[in-house]
């Protein structure tokens, strides 16, 4: 740097570096805001399961069925239900299992061991 102020080259090269950093910066933002909604997604996964496995405990005829139950923001979420006996004795249970299918393509579910009725 002279006296009378930065060169050209000087200028430029500031410019490209506080570039290159504001790229970075921008970079991880989209990242962030991507990992969020990734996140939203998976939660309203979980609570769909966790809303189809209090119906299916209130409502146990519900869960025969078997089918696919369309949901808001392109989820589909189904009941399963099988007997479960680890002992030729122990008749009064029934395995619960409640899948929902994000509209990406993954699954989440959510089983749990109920009382039959």
């Amino acid at each position: 740097m002279n006296r009378r102020g930065l060169t050209l080259l000087e200028v430029m090269i500031a410019i490209v570096i506080l570039g290159l950093v504001v790229a970075a910066y921008l970079e991880l933002f989209g990242e962030s805001l991507r990992g969020a909604a990734g996140t939203r997604t998976w939660s309203q996964a979980i609570a769909y399961a966790a809303d189809g496995m209090e119906r299916a405990k209130l409502e146990p005829a519900a869960c025969l069925t078997g089918t696919a139950e369309q949901l808001p923001g392109g989820f589909t979420r189904r009941c399963e239900t099988r007997s479960w006996a680890t002992v030729a004795a122990v008749t009064d249970f029934r395995a619960l299992r409640v899948v929902v299918t994000l509209p990406g393509g993954g699954q989440y579910a959510l089983e749990r061991l109920v009382p039959t009725r």
